[in-house]
């Protein structure tokens, strides 16, 4: 099996493809794999690596793929210098805070009964699906931005380059749903900036176990094998 890398989609667009997207480099050339495509991926995201992965072989040179759609230098940057946590933050920060303000300044300014919080968790955790949905279908946008005549679909194996990558992706995985956890265990308290933490956390914890499968294929090391055209059916 080859050893590949995969790189999140980076060229400014007018909509956000890597909520969805990821493009796989090989030496046979790039692949584009849609994160989206089966729902049984978001309740079962570490199982992807048994099961075949359809995905689109772009039909393009690779410097016009590089100059379409990725930007290795800034990716390659932002390993780097960005840690995991950071990272969060500036998700939080640029693309779910807006969401958090009501549910904040509704804790701080009035006092509920304990009961309502349960009722704003769950709209909390409906918000965080409807936006995850809103951005995932936006990002269906770039199938036409590449060019259906540009691509032909195919199976590959996708499978964790080593144990460590098993263990990372599984560790991976339990803070996820430690974070959503999280949501339940401070809102019966009468602490308000318990109450507060616990609204944040189930937030991003809903809306991260939804992205939880896209950002598995760029927090681990993966190798593929490409199977034949005639085992796509």
């Amino acid at each position: 099996m080859e050893k590949v890398k995969i790189w999140p989609i980076e060229q400014p667009l007018p909509f956000n493809p890597r909520i969805r997207y990821s493009v796989i480099e090989s030496k046979t050339g790039y692949y584009l794999i849609d994160h989206d495509r089966d729902l049984w991926r978001y309740f079962l995201p570490v199982f992807h690596c048994v099961i075949p992965e359809k995905v689109l072989k772009i039909n393009m040179p690779k410097f016009k793929v590089d100059s379409l759609l990725l930007d290795k230098r800034k990716t390659k940057k932002l390993k780097e210098d960005t840690t995991f946590g950071s990272g969060i933050a500036v998700l939080i920060s640029k693309t779910l805070g807006p969401v958090l303000i009501v549910p904040i300044l509704t804790a701080f300014i009035f006092n509920i009964p304990n009961f309502l919080y349960f009722i704003v968790a769950f709209l909390i955790m409906i918000c965080a699906i409807i936006l995850r949905i809103k951005l995932s279908k936006s990002a269906k946008q770039l199938i036409t931005f590449i060019g259906e005549e540009n691509m032909s679909e195919m199976k590959m194996w996708i499978v964790p380059a080593s144990i460590f990558q098993v263990i990372k992706s599984l560790l991976f995985v339990i803070c996820g749903l430690f974070g959503t956890i999280m949501l339940f265990v401070f809102l019966e308290t009468d602490e308000v900036l318990m109450i507060l933490l616990a609204f944040a956390l189930g937030f991003v914890g809903v809306f991260f176990l939804l992205t939880l499968h896209v950002l598995l294929m760029h927090m681990a090391k993966y190798k593929i094998k490409i199977l034949d055209q005639s085992n796509l059916n």
